[in-house]
Protein backbone atom coordinates (compact mmCIF):
# COMPACT_ATOMS: atom_id res chain seq x y z
CA UNK A 1 0.00 0.00 0.00
CA UNK A 2 2.71 2.10 0.50
CA UNK A 3 4.06 1.83 -3.06
CA UNK A 4 1.24 3.46 -5.56
CA UNK A 5 -1.70 4.89 -4.95
CA UNK A 6 -4.36 2.58 -6.52
CA UNK A 7 -3.12 -0.48 -4.22
CA UNK A 8 -4.38 1.65 -1.30
CA UNK A 9 -8.10 1.00 -2.98
CA UNK A 10 -7.03 -3.04 -3.59
CA UNK A 11 -5.72 -3.90 -0.90
CA UNK A 12 -8.60 -4.11 1.76
CA UNK A 13 -10.88 -5.90 -1.27
CA UNK A 14 -8.48 -8.32 -1.37
CA UNK A 15 -8.00 -8.68 2.08
CA UNK A 16 -11.76 -9.78 2.21
CA UNK A 17 -11.07 -12.30 -0.44
CA UNK A 18 -8.44 -13.88 1.20
CA UNK A 19 -10.19 -13.87 4.43
CA UNK A 20 -13.08 -16.10 2.76
CA UNK A 21 -11.03 -18.49 0.48
CA UNK A 22 -9.01 -18.92 3.64
CA UNK A 23 -11.70 -18.74 6.98
CA UNK A 24 -10.94 -22.11 8.44
CA UNK A 25 -7.34 -21.57 8.31
CA UNK A 26 -8.02 -18.29 10.27
CA UNK A 27 -10.20 -19.58 12.26
CA UNK A 28 -7.83 -22.55 13.43
CA UNK A 29 -5.08 -19.60 13.64
CA UNK A 30 -7.36 -17.02 15.10
CA UNK A 31 -4.89 -15.21 17.44
CA UNK A 32 -1.78 -15.45 15.14
CA UNK A 33 -4.15 -13.18 12.74
CA UNK A 34 -5.58 -10.88 15.38
CA UNK A 35 -1.65 -10.36 15.81
CA UNK A 36 -0.78 -9.98 12.15
CA UNK A 37 -3.88 -7.49 11.72
CA UNK A 38 -2.59 -5.67 15.16
CA UNK A 39 0.71 -5.24 13.57
CA UNK A 40 -0.75 -4.34 10.12
CA UNK A 41 -2.69 -1.43 11.48
CA UNK A 42 0.35 -0.04 13.36
CA UNK A 43 2.07 -0.07 9.69
CA UNK A 44 -1.07 1.64 8.14
CA UNK A 45 -1.40 4.57 10.65
CA UNK A 46 0.88 6.92 8.95
CA UNK A 47 -0.29 6.16 5.49
CA UNK A 48 -3.87 6.26 6.71
CA UNK A 49 -3.00 9.54 8.58
CA UNK A 50 -1.08 10.80 5.36
CA UNK A 51 -3.83 10.01 2.40
CA UNK A 52 -7.32 11.55 4.97
CA UNK A 53 -5.99 14.07 6.82
CA UNK A 54 -3.36 16.14 4.84
CA UNK A 55 -4.03 18.18 1.81
CA UNK A 56 -1.31 16.26 -0.29
CA UNK A 57 -2.37 12.77 0.22
CA UNK A 58 -5.99 14.02 -1.03
CA UNK A 59 -4.59 15.46 -3.77
CA UNK A 60 -3.70 13.24 -6.44
CA UNK A 61 -7.26 11.16 -5.92
CA UNK A 62 -9.00 14.74 -6.31
CA UNK A 63 -7.00 15.17 -9.48
CA UNK A 64 -7.85 12.22 -11.25
CA UNK A 65 -11.32 10.99 -9.97
CA UNK A 66 -14.18 11.01 -12.16
CA UNK A 67 -16.09 12.39 -8.88
CA UNK A 68 -14.97 15.80 -9.86
CA UNK A 69 -16.18 15.50 -13.12
CA UNK A 70 -19.13 18.27 -13.54
CA UNK A 71 -20.03 16.60 -16.90
CA UNK A 72 -21.95 14.01 -15.56
CA UNK A 73 -24.01 16.56 -13.54
CA UNK A 74 -23.93 18.88 -16.41
CA UNK A 75 -25.92 16.04 -18.37
CA UNK A 76 -28.48 15.52 -15.41
CA UNK A 77 -29.26 19.09 -15.66
CA UNK A 78 -29.61 18.85 -19.58
CA UNK A 79 -31.92 16.04 -19.54
CA UNK A 80 -33.92 16.51 -16.50
CA UNK A 81 -34.53 20.42 -18.63
CA UNK A 82 -35.96 18.44 -21.43
CA UNK A 83 -38.13 16.71 -19.15
CA UNK A 84 -39.56 19.94 -17.96
CA UNK A 85 -38.08 18.97 -14.53
CA UNK A 86 -40.80 16.29 -14.08
CA UNK A 87 -40.67 14.17 -10.82
CA UNK A 88 -39.63 10.88 -12.18
CA UNK A 89 -36.72 12.63 -14.47
CA UNK A 90 -35.44 13.37 -11.10
CA UNK A 91 -35.17 9.78 -10.39
CA UNK A 92 -34.20 8.36 -14.50
CA UNK A 93 -31.49 11.38 -14.83
CA UNK A 94 -30.43 11.54 -10.97
CA UNK A 95 -26.87 12.79 -11.42
CA UNK A 96 -25.80 10.08 -8.80
CA UNK A 97 -27.20 7.33 -11.55
CA UNK A 98 -24.54 9.59 -13.56
CA UNK A 99 -21.93 8.66 -11.98
CA UNK A 100 -22.83 4.86 -11.66
CA UNK A 101 -23.27 4.83 -14.84
CA UNK A 102 -19.83 6.73 -15.93
CA UNK A 103 -18.25 3.95 -12.94
CA UNK A 104 -19.83 1.17 -14.84
CA UNK A 105 -18.48 1.82 -17.94
CA UNK A 106 -14.88 2.46 -16.08
CA UNK A 107 -14.74 -0.74 -14.40
CA UNK A 108 -15.74 -2.91 -17.94
CA UNK A 109 -12.72 -0.92 -20.06
CA UNK A 110 -10.57 -3.23 -17.89
CA UNK A 111 -11.59 -5.64 -19.49
CA UNK A 112 -12.11 -4.32 -22.71
CA UNK A 113 -10.34 -7.12 -25.68
CA UNK A 114 -8.42 -3.80 -27.57
CA UNK A 115 -6.81 -3.18 -24.15
CA UNK A 116 -6.32 -7.10 -23.16
CA UNK A 117 -5.07 -8.21 -26.35
CA UNK A 118 -4.98 -5.30 -29.29
CA UNK A 119 -3.43 -2.81 -28.36
CA UNK A 120 -2.64 -2.09 -24.82
CA UNK A 121 -3.15 1.33 -22.94
CA UNK A 122 -3.49 4.40 -24.96
CA UNK A 123 -0.66 6.27 -23.15
CA UNK A 124 2.16 5.30 -25.05
CA UNK A 125 4.18 5.68 -22.12
CA UNK A 126 2.67 2.61 -20.83
CA UNK A 127 1.69 0.06 -23.91
CA UNK A 128 4.02 -0.06 -27.37
CA UNK A 129 0.53 0.30 -28.92
CA UNK A 130 0.83 -2.56 -30.89
CA UNK A 131 0.45 -5.40 -28.99
CA UNK A 132 -2.06 -5.87 -25.97
CA UNK A 133 -1.61 -6.60 -22.35
CA UNK A 134 -1.55 -10.01 -22.81
CA UNK A 135 -0.20 -12.26 -25.82
CA UNK A 136 -3.35 -13.61 -28.11
CA UNK A 137 -2.32 -17.24 -27.40
CA UNK A 138 -3.63 -16.03 -23.96
CA UNK A 139 -7.15 -15.69 -24.90
CA UNK A 140 -8.24 -19.08 -26.05
CA UNK A 141 -6.13 -20.39 -22.89
CA UNK A 142 -8.00 -17.97 -20.62
CA UNK A 143 -11.34 -19.23 -21.91
CA UNK A 144 -10.43 -22.62 -21.69
CA UNK A 145 -9.26 -21.97 -17.95
CA UNK A 146 -12.25 -20.28 -16.44
CA UNK A 147 -14.59 -23.22 -17.81
CA UNK A 148 -12.00 -25.81 -15.80
CA UNK A 149 -11.95 -23.70 -13.07
CA UNK A 150 -16.10 -24.19 -12.62
CA UNK A 151 -16.32 -27.58 -14.28
CA UNK A 152 -14.00 -29.13 -12.31
CA UNK A 153 -14.90 -27.26 -9.38
CA UNK A 154 -11.10 -26.25 -8.72
CA UNK A 155 -10.14 -25.38 -4.98
CA UNK A 156 -9.02 -21.56 -5.22
CA UNK A 157 -11.80 -20.58 -8.07
CA UNK A 158 -13.14 -18.33 -6.00
CA UNK A 159 -9.95 -16.93 -5.23
CA UNK A 160 -8.72 -16.13 -8.29
CA UNK A 161 -12.18 -14.75 -10.35
CA UNK A 162 -12.64 -13.20 -7.10
CA UNK A 163 -9.00 -11.19 -7.48
CA UNK A 164 -9.91 -10.71 -11.21
CA UNK A 165 -13.02 -9.39 -10.31
CA UNK A 166 -12.62 -6.44 -8.09
CA UNK A 167 -9.07 -5.60 -9.66
CA UNK A 168 -10.87 -2.57 -11.45
CA UNK A 169 -13.03 -1.28 -8.88
CA UNK A 170 -10.48 1.39 -7.15
CA UNK A 171 -8.95 2.27 -11.10
CA UNK A 172 -12.44 2.69 -12.00
CA UNK A 173 -12.64 5.61 -10.00
CA UNK A 174 -10.42 7.47 -12.48
CA UNK A 175 -10.65 9.78 -15.61
CA UNK A 176 -8.30 7.25 -17.58
CA UNK A 177 -9.52 4.45 -18.34
CA UNK A 178 -7.98 1.75 -19.05
CA UNK A 179 -4.87 2.44 -16.95
CA UNK A 180 -2.01 -0.45 -17.23
CA UNK A 181 -0.31 0.91 -14.29
CA UNK A 182 -3.19 1.48 -11.91
CA UNK A 183 -4.55 -2.25 -12.76
CA UNK A 184 -1.35 -4.35 -12.72
CA UNK A 185 -2.44 -5.43 -9.43
CA UNK A 186 -4.70 -8.16 -11.64
CA UNK A 187 -1.57 -10.00 -12.44
CA UNK A 188 -0.68 -12.70 -12.20
CA UNK A 189 -4.89 -14.13 -12.46
CA UNK A 190 -4.64 -14.17 -16.64
CA UNK A 191 -2.00 -16.16 -16.24
CA UNK A 192 -2.67 -18.54 -13.27
CA UNK A 193 -5.92 -18.77 -15.14
CA UNK A 194 -4.03 -19.56 -18.70
CA UNK A 195 -1.83 -22.14 -17.38
CA UNK A 196 -4.55 -24.14 -15.74
CA UNK A 197 -6.54 -24.02 -18.80
CA UNK A 198 -3.31 -25.35 -20.87
CA UNK A 199 -2.91 -27.96 -18.57
CA UNK A 200 -6.44 -29.68 -18.28
CA UNK A 201 -6.26 -28.89 -22.04
CA UNK A 202 -2.77 -30.96 -22.18
CA UNK A 203 -4.50 -33.66 -19.97
CA UNK A 204 -7.56 -34.38 -21.85
CA UNK A 205 -6.62 -33.45 -25.58
CA UNK A 206 -5.32 -36.73 -27.59
CA UNK A 207 -3.32 -34.59 -29.93
CA UNK A 208 -0.77 -33.78 -26.62
CA UNK A 209 2.23 -33.18 -28.90
CA UNK A 210 0.60 -31.31 -31.44
CA UNK A 211 -0.77 -29.04 -28.90
CA UNK A 212 2.41 -28.13 -27.48
CA UNK A 213 3.86 -27.51 -30.41
CA UNK A 214 0.99 -25.15 -31.65
CA UNK A 215 0.95 -23.28 -28.02
CA UNK A 216 5.12 -23.03 -28.29
CA UNK A 217 5.20 -21.81 -31.67
CA UNK A 218 2.39 -19.05 -31.07
CA UNK A 219 4.06 -17.91 -27.98
CA UNK A 220 7.28 -17.59 -29.69
CA UNK A 221 5.81 -15.80 -32.69
CA UNK A 222 3.58 -13.00 -29.97
CA UNK A 223 6.99 -12.78 -28.78
CA UNK A 224 8.92 -12.26 -31.39
CA UNK A 225 6.61 -9.85 -32.66
CA UNK A 226 6.61 -7.86 -29.53
CA UNK A 227 10.42 -7.31 -29.01
CA UNK A 228 10.31 -6.24 -32.89
CA UNK A 229 8.13 -3.65 -32.01
CA UNK A 230 9.56 -2.46 -28.83
CA UNK A 231 12.66 -1.95 -30.07
CA UNK A 232 12.37 -0.91 -33.62
CA UNK A 233 9.19 0.66 -33.74
CA UNK A 234 8.18 2.21 -30.47
CA UNK A 235 11.45 4.02 -30.07
CA UNK A 236 11.09 5.51 -33.08
CA UNK A 237 6.97 6.44 -32.69
CA UNK A 238 6.85 7.48 -29.63
CA UNK A 239 10.33 9.04 -28.40
CA UNK A 240 8.95 12.20 -28.05
CA UNK A 241 6.73 10.56 -24.89
CA UNK A 242 9.95 10.48 -23.45
CA UNK A 243 10.81 14.02 -23.78
CA UNK A 244 13.37 12.86 -26.26
CA UNK A 245 15.28 16.41 -27.38
CA UNK A 246 15.80 17.89 -24.62
CA UNK A 247 19.39 16.92 -24.48
CA UNK A 248 19.96 18.14 -28.00
CA UNK A 249 18.47 21.24 -27.40
CA UNK A 250 20.54 22.31 -23.95
CA UNK A 251 23.67 21.22 -25.54
CA UNK A 252 22.98 23.84 -28.62
CA UNK A 253 21.76 26.32 -26.00
CA UNK A 254 24.60 25.80 -23.90
CA UNK A 255 26.88 26.81 -27.39
CA UNK A 256 24.81 29.62 -28.11
CA UNK A 257 23.59 31.44 -24.76
CA UNK A 258 27.13 33.30 -23.95
CA UNK A 259 26.23 36.08 -26.17
CA UNK A 260 22.23 36.66 -25.10
CA UNK A 261 20.41 37.91 -22.29
CA UNK A 262 17.83 35.69 -21.99
CA UNK A 263 17.06 32.40 -23.06
CA UNK A 264 12.92 31.39 -23.18
CA UNK A 265 11.88 27.92 -23.70
CA UNK A 266 8.53 26.19 -24.12
CA UNK A 267 6.75 24.06 -21.26
CA UNK A 268 4.84 22.52 -23.62
CA UNK A 269 6.29 19.03 -23.25
CA UNK A 270 6.69 19.28 -19.16
CA UNK A 271 9.02 21.00 -17.01
CA UNK A 272 12.36 22.09 -19.16
CA UNK A 273 14.07 23.56 -16.39
CA UNK A 274 14.85 19.88 -15.03
CA UNK A 275 17.08 19.36 -18.03
CA UNK A 276 18.68 21.99 -18.18
CA UNK A 277 20.17 21.58 -14.77
CA UNK A 278 20.83 17.92 -15.50
CA UNK A 279 22.39 18.41 -18.92
CA UNK A 280 24.25 21.16 -18.14
CA UNK A 281 25.53 20.21 -14.85
CA UNK A 282 24.50 23.49 -13.06
CA UNK A 283 25.75 24.00 -9.72
CA UNK A 284 22.73 23.54 -7.37
CA UNK A 285 23.97 26.02 -5.23
CA UNK A 286 23.76 28.39 -7.67
CA UNK A 287 19.88 27.40 -8.68
CA UNK A 288 18.92 27.91 -4.80
CA UNK A 289 20.29 31.62 -4.72
CA UNK A 290 17.94 32.23 -8.36
CA UNK A 291 15.27 29.87 -9.23
CA UNK A 292 11.84 31.09 -8.96
CA UNK A 293 9.53 28.64 -7.93
CA UNK A 294 5.70 28.78 -8.70
CA UNK A 295 2.80 26.62 -7.25
CA UNK A 296 -0.08 25.51 -9.42
CA UNK A 297 -3.87 25.24 -8.62
CA UNK A 298 -3.23 21.58 -7.09
CA UNK A 299 -0.20 22.81 -5.22
CA UNK A 300 2.22 21.31 -7.50
CA UNK A 301 5.69 23.16 -7.07
CA UNK A 302 7.13 24.34 -10.64
CA UNK A 303 9.80 26.63 -11.48
CA UNK A 304 9.30 29.72 -13.76
CA UNK A 305 13.16 30.57 -14.06
CA UNK A 306 16.76 30.49 -12.98
CA UNK A 307 19.59 32.83 -13.82
CA UNK A 308 19.14 34.21 -17.23
CA UNK A 309 16.80 31.05 -18.51
CA UNK A 310 12.53 31.80 -18.57
CA UNK A 311 9.93 28.92 -18.87
CA UNK A 312 6.93 29.95 -20.19
CA UNK A 313 3.75 28.30 -21.60
CA UNK A 314 3.75 31.19 -24.43
CA UNK A 315 7.39 31.97 -25.57
CA UNK A 316 5.94 35.03 -27.58
CA UNK A 317 4.96 36.29 -24.11
CA UNK A 318 7.79 36.26 -21.92
CA UNK A 319 8.69 39.23 -20.23
CA UNK A 320 12.24 39.99 -21.50
CA UNK A 321 14.34 42.08 -23.20
CA UNK A 322 17.77 42.18 -24.78
CA UNK A 323 19.20 39.33 -27.33
CA UNK A 324 16.54 36.25 -26.63
CA UNK A 325 17.32 32.63 -27.62
CA UNK A 326 13.96 30.91 -27.95
CA UNK A 327 13.19 27.15 -27.35
CA UNK A 328 9.93 26.47 -28.95
CA UNK A 329 7.82 24.21 -30.73
CA UNK A 330 7.37 23.64 -34.62
CA UNK A 331 4.24 26.18 -34.28
CA UNK A 332 5.03 28.87 -31.72
CA UNK A 333 7.93 30.16 -33.65
CA UNK A 334 8.05 33.90 -31.90
CA UNK A 335 7.61 36.72 -34.46
CA UNK A 336 10.74 38.30 -36.27
CA UNK A 337 13.17 35.86 -34.74
CA UNK A 338 15.57 34.03 -36.61
CA UNK A 339 15.57 30.08 -36.65
CA UNK A 340 18.91 28.75 -36.01
CA UNK A 341 18.20 24.90 -35.64
CA UNK A 342 15.42 22.64 -35.25
CA UNK A 343 15.18 19.43 -33.09
CA UNK A 344 13.66 16.04 -34.50
CA UNK A 345 12.02 13.39 -33.36
CA UNK A 346 13.81 9.72 -33.70
CA UNK A 347 10.54 9.51 -36.25
CA UNK A 348 11.65 13.06 -38.39
CA UNK A 349 8.70 14.65 -36.57
CA UNK A 350 10.19 18.29 -35.73
CA UNK A 351 10.07 18.81 -31.91
CA UNK A 352 12.08 22.10 -30.91
CA UNK A 353 12.93 25.14 -32.68
CA UNK A 354 16.10 27.06 -31.31
CA UNK A 355 15.71 30.47 -32.68
CA UNK A 356 17.10 33.99 -32.26
CA UNK A 357 15.84 37.41 -31.83
CA UNK A 358 18.32 40.41 -31.68
CA UNK A 359 15.62 43.53 -31.75
CA UNK A 360 14.81 44.90 -28.05
CA UNK A 361 11.69 43.65 -27.30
Amino acid sequence: MYTFTGQRLFVPFILVILLIQFKKQIAANFKFVILAFIVFGFLLWPLYKFATQTLEGRLRFEEVTIFRDLDPVNQSISYRQKDNFAWYSDIIHNRRLQYAYQYLIHYFDAFNPSFLFASGDVNPRLSIQEVGELYLIDLPLILVGIYFLFSKKQKYRFLIIAWLLVSPLGPATARETPHALRMIHILPTFQLIAAFGLYLLYKHIQYKKLLMAFTFTFLILNFLFYLHMYYFHWPKNYSGEWQYGYKQVVEKVNALDSDVSSVVVTKKYGRPYIYFLLYSKYDPQKFWQSASVTQDKFYFLDVSGFDKYFFSDNVDAANVSGKILYVSDASSIPGGAQVIETINSLNGQPIFVISKANAIR
